[in-house]
């Protein structure tokens, strides 16, 4: 009687034993899963979060394809001055946008915009007001109308291109420096100019 009490009290200890462990083993893979599925997809530094960060930057700069050069990126805060005449040129995730005004001036607004490839297309804005623009294949060439309103167009290069060169025109003489205006910070360039994509 004593000897069967014993086994049955063994057989009870090793089915609990075997029980405790494979509740641990659950729980350790439980833990490994959890711990896969819940890996951070952004970090402040290195790891995946340089790279999210490095793909945000890029569509600010110009889009997935390459980044032009930051000081080429935003509206000229010029631009919003209502006496504030000349070229408008900057970047954004869109394309390439050129506007012009003339506040006193009453010679259009010329030039051209040649790509290092064919280039993808352009389009006035705002649409009929007036401005002349034709893209063939790496070359735009456009005429804006004198006028205290701003028009112009919007140019999508393509990412096969990776660089702009740029001549701006105040009716047949080159348009003064101090008259162009490229990226947020209003920097003045030259009326021929070059913009090359930094990555």
């Amino acid at each position: 009687m004593n000897g069967s009490r014993y086994r049955f009290s063994l057989m009870i200890g090793l089915a609990l034993v075997l029980s405790f462990g494979a509740a641990g083993c659950s729980k350790k893979n439980e833990t490994a899963t959890t711990t896969g599925s819940s890996a951070p997809t952004t970090t402040a530094k290195g790891g995946t979060g340089t790279t999210v960060k490095a793909t945000t930057d890029s569509k600010k700069a110009g889009g997935m394809c390459g980044v032009w050069p930051p000081a080429a990126t935003g509206e000229p805060s010029a631009m919003k001055q209502a006496d504030s005449a000349g070229f408008f040129v900057w970047q954004d995730v869109t394309g390439w946008h050129l506007r012009a005004r003339g506040t006193t001036s009453k010679e259009p607004f010329k030039g051209t915009i040649r790509g290092s490839r064919d280039m993808t297309s352009v389009k006035e804005s705002p649409v009929g007001g007036g401005t002349k623009v034709e893209l063939k294949g790496n070359v735009v060439t456009f005429e804006i109308p004198a006028s205290a309103d701003l028009k112009g167009f919007d140019l999508v290069a393509g990412c096969a291109v990776d660089q702009l060169q740029f001549a701006l025109l105040v009716g047949s003489n080159p348009a003064p420096a101090d008259a162009i205006f490229v990226g947020a910070q209003g920097k003045a360039v030259n009326a021929v100019f070059i913009e090359q994509k930094v990555t």
